[in-house]
């Protein structure tokens, strides 16, 4: 409700803008009827792609099915030169799929009307607030209106985390440090690890919602000069990516993260999507610096895991976005790159560039 009340590119006016909310909330409402055929399209590509006879086309699994067999390779020969990587099975029954199917079509009608509602009217700009109150945490509105300067910035956890930093300071070698962020918990995230210097053993992305641009730019500096620190990544399977339902499946399906890149947020490329999602961090991953051969950069990828967990009623682990809060995610083997099992089929990749 602050995007309609009082915040404006950015800024809280307070509640002298007030009347102007109408007017807001009638552009959110055009924006939603206009676009209509904008979320419907999606709604459908999306629900095609579990067909399970269209994987060849996703060059995405192609790129993790090279990377789980040179991975495997690696363990053969005892190397670690490149990103470990699982990918759980697609475990769906011909029931689970009927049913899936059977309870699309009923609510059909209800995804048209009311997706445009959730996503566009009202979804974007609560996303943007979610990320402004996320950002928020390092520097309070108050800061900027207080009209004294400020020697560092007065957001409840930049105070935490100042003093958090002073305590580890004392007897870092007593510590040992694991940041796990899930969801948009990796935005927070992302800022501590640029802003203090702390030595984390683990850090750990739960179906992040932070860009993978953004993921670079904190995490490739930090592995530079924290050489024993490592990064995990963890992600739905793609199937249970597209498949999630909402609301008694009257909305359309698919996770938050699949929200975020096509309606709620406006990328600009690929680095620009949510590093949370398996196919955009396998689009990407390439990025990852490796040993140049003037040895200038340092290979980092011995240093980072990614593991995608199985779809179906069948596999462990989670197939919801919000599943990740229910699991044991503090425990390593949560965390851990299956190393005897979880290759993908062999897929005939095709070229559909």
């Amino acid at each position: 409700m602050s995007h309609l009340f009082s915040v404006r590119q950015g800024k809280d006016f307070g509640w002298w803008t007030a009347p102007l909310a109408p007017i807001y909330l009638g552009a959110d409402i055009a924006r939603g009827v206009v676009r209509v055929p904008v979320v419907s399209l999606p709604q459908i590509v999306n629900d095609v792609k579990t067909l399970p006879f269209l994987e060849p086309f996703q060059s995405e699994l192609c790129t993790a099915q090279k990377m789980i067999s040179e991975y495997q390779e690696d363990l053969k020969n005892g190397t670690s030169s490149t990103i470990s990587i699982s990918m759980g099975q697609d475990k769906r029954s011909r029931s689970e799929m009927a049913i899936s199917f059977l309870t699309y079509i009923p609510t059909l009608p209800l995804k048209w009307v009311l997706s445009p509602m959730a996503l566009d009217m009202f979804g974007k700009n609560s996303w943007e607030m979610m990320n402004r109150s996320a950002r928020m945490l390092f520097h309070d509105e108050k800061e900027f209106n207080s009209g004294s300067p400020h020697t560092q910035p007065s957001g409840g956890l930049h105070q935490f985390m100042s003093q958090f930093e002073k305590e580890v300071s004392r007897e870092p070698e007593t510590w040992e440090i694991t940041v796990i962020g899930h969801s948009m918990g990796t935005i927070v995230m992302n800022e501590m690890i640029r802003r203090f210097n702390i030595n984390y053993a683990n850090i750990v992305y739960m179906a992040g919602a932070t860009s993978v641009r953004d993921y670079e730019d904190t995490i490739f500096p930090y592995l530079e000069t924290h050489q024993e620190t490592e990064v995990y990544h963890l992600t739905l399977h793609p199937i249970a990516e597209i498949r999630e339902r909402w609301w008694m499946d009257s909305i359309m399906r698919g996770s938050l993260l699949m929200w975020v890149d096509q309606f709620l947020s406006q990328p600009q490329t690929r680095l620009d999507r949510t590093v949370g999602k398996f196919t955009n961090l396998m689009s990407t991953v390439h990025d990852t610096p490796g040993m140049s051969e003037s040895g200038q950069f340092r290979d980092l990828r011995r240093q980072i895991h990614i593991k995608a967990f199985g779809s179906g009623n069948g596999e462990i682990g989670p197939q919801k976005h919000g599943d990740f809060n229910d699991a044991a995610f503090w425990k390593p083997t949560f965390w851990a790159v299956d190393k005897e099992s979880g290759k993908i089929p062999s897929l005939e990749c095709l070229d559909v560039r």
